[in-house]
């Protein structure tokens, strides 16, 4: 029950909201990246290789993608989330590098 009194213990300063906003947002990228590094494969389609993913999965990865680029992803298709994944991954020159260590991640465990 609120009495109308002023709760000081309840105040989260600024820099500490800030803080933890930035390790959240890290956290979302660097799922992302787990994410796509587990499933996406060298021979797959940019928009097709999120079709085997189950529910939750989607619903994971459109979290994660969602704090990547700053908005709802949701309502989205699987082919959009998978094409906007790689699309923003080549936007910041990572595609290469995340491609060649699928393809050696898979080498290895063949």
């Amino acid at each position: 029950m609120l009495t109308g009194k002023k709760h000081e213990d309840e105040y989260i300063p600024k820099s500490l909201l800030k803080n933890l906003f930035a390790r959240t947002e890290n956290y979302h990228k660097w799922m992302l990246k787990s994410m796509f590094r587990d499933h996406y494969r060298p021979d797959d389609r940019d928009d097709a290789w999120t079709r085997n993913f189950t529910t939750k999965q989607m619903n994971d990865i459109r979290l994660h993608l969602s704090w990547e680029i700053g908005m709802d992803t949701f309502g989205w298709s699987r082919e959009k989330v998978a094409e906007t994944i790689v699309s923003r991954y080549k936007q910041l020159g990572m595609f290469l590098f995340l491609k060649h260590v699928v393809v050696t991640d898979l080498t290895r465990n063949k």
